[in-house]
Order: C-alpha cells, then structure tokens, then sequence
C-alpha cells in the first residue's frame, strides 16, 4: 500500500489498459454482428420479408463466436484485478509493457497493445529480446511484420520501411514467414536504431 492510500498492484495498469483495448475491440465486434441483423426485429414489415442469406449466417456464427472469445478474455482480465483504489500512470505502464513484450507473448492482439504502449526507444528492444529468446512469434502467424512495428508510439510507416528495409525484409512480410536469421537481422536493427534514438 502507497503512503496516500492507494494500493499498488503488480501488473494492475497494464491489466487495466489491457482490459479497456479488449473492450473497444469488443465493441467492433458487436458492432458488426449488430450491422449483420439491421432491420431484423419485433416491427417486422407485414406487407415485406427479409432474406438472410447463408453468407450472412456464417458470418454471424464467426462474429459471435469472436464476440464470445474477447468477452472470455476480458473475463479473465477482470478477474484479476483487485477491489480498492489505485493509480495508474504511464512509467508503470510502460514498464510493466516492456517487461511483458520482452518475455515473450503468444497473442498478437496483446502484442499490439504492448507496442502501443511503449515509445520506440524502449519498445524496440523489448521486441528484440522477444524475438531472440522466445518462439512467441510463431504463434503471429500471417500478421504483417509492419504492422506489429508501426504500433509503437512514435513509429510512422517512413520508419517501419527504413527499419525493415535495413533488415531487407518488407514490412508486408508475415511472422510465419520469417527464418531465424532473418528474425536475428530484425532484432539487431531494431536494438541499432533504438540505441541511436535514446
């Protein structure tokens, strides 16, 4: 417990910021599931009918069952967040990211957070040490490799293609489709040009 009252928390502001990515993109989903029954409802036309046609019922059975799956996850987030009052703050943020990107995470999504919430110079190097030390990557499958890069605060496409480009990879690439050398040749740029931005 902090000196005012409030209590600190291993990993709570992550968990927090985690929590409310998982809820936005929650809500997409629900969106698009929502934009999928328009106009199906209890005022139902007696003069008119709607067809749903088979697409739109696969698509539905896909987006809820996605809808069903963030809901769980977000579950399972809030289920490990503390009663009481505490602070969250962007150096523990960043730290708490850092440290959770630079021991390795299997879910994309997360690692995109983790990459949103850290700037360049600390953030490059965590996805450095992930890439050298763990497999975590293999589980990113078909993601784009720019994508994941251009997450980072202060990462704009021009630097996503001079940092890949120095890697001679292209930022289209995918995870899945990168070998350990080239994976190595990423890491070591990714270190170079954070060292050279501190």
């Amino acid at each position: 417990m902090l000196s005012d009252g409030t209590h600190y928390d291993v990993g709570a502001t992550l968990r927090w910021v985690e929590i409310a990515e998982r809820l936005r993109a929650a809500e997409v989903t629900l969106l698009h599931c929502l934009a999928l029954v328009r106009g199906i409802d209890p005022d139902l036309s007696a003069t008119s009918a709607i067809t749903v046609a088979e697409a739109q019922v696969d698509e539905l059975r896909g987006a809820v069952a996605e809808l069903g799956d963030r809901v769980e996850q977000i579950g399972a987030l809030t289920d490990r967040t503390r009663r009481g009052s505490f602070e969250l703050r962007l150096r523990t943020l960043q730290l708490e990211a850092e440290a959770a990107l630079s021991a390795g995470v299997a879910d994309v999504e997360r690692a995109e957070v983790l990459a949103r919430c850290l700037p360049v110079h600390s953030g490059f190097p965590a996805l450095a040490a992930t890439l050298r030390c763990t497999d975590a990557h293999e589980s990113w499958g078909g993601a784009p490799i720019g994508h994941l890069l251009g997450c980072f605060r202060d990462a704009d496409l021009h630097l996503v293609r001079h940092v890949t480009g120095l890697a001679t990879l292209s930022p289209e690439a995918r995870w899945d489709q990168c070998d350990r050398e080239q994976l190595g040749r990423l890491a070591l740029v990714l270190e170079r040009h954070a060292a050279a931005a501190r």
